[in-house]
């Protein structure tokens, strides 16, 4: 009977672990989630200074020193306005290219 109940309590940890596994990849995708630059985005004249920073991709530029196709913006709107940005993800930078 004590082998049984071991046997349960290892099986529910490890549902329990692969469930946390599980949500935390679904919780970073969301992070991770890609936004296009619309046309209408780059219409801007102004944009507002509230810092939420993103990630602009900018993937038709040639780097010849550093890595430069990824660059962190204050908000969503400053880097639509970048004309070499074509999406973004939220959060600071930390890929290198």
């Amino acid at each position: 009977m004590a082998f049984s109940k071991i046997t349960l309590a290892l099986v529910i940890t490890g549902a329990v672990f692969c469930s946390f596994l599980l949500f935390s990849k679904t919780e970073n995708k969301i992070l991770l989630k890609e936004y296009k630059c619309k046309p209408e985005d780059r219409l801007n004249d102004m944009c507002i200074e509230i810092y939420s920073p993103v990630c602009g991709h900018r993937p038709g530029l040639q780097c010849f020193t550093t890595p430069c196709n990824h660059e962190t913006y204050p908000n969503s709107c400053f880097a639509c306005s970048d004309t070499d940005v074509v999406s973004y993800t939220m959060g600071q930078c930390t890929i290198l290219d």
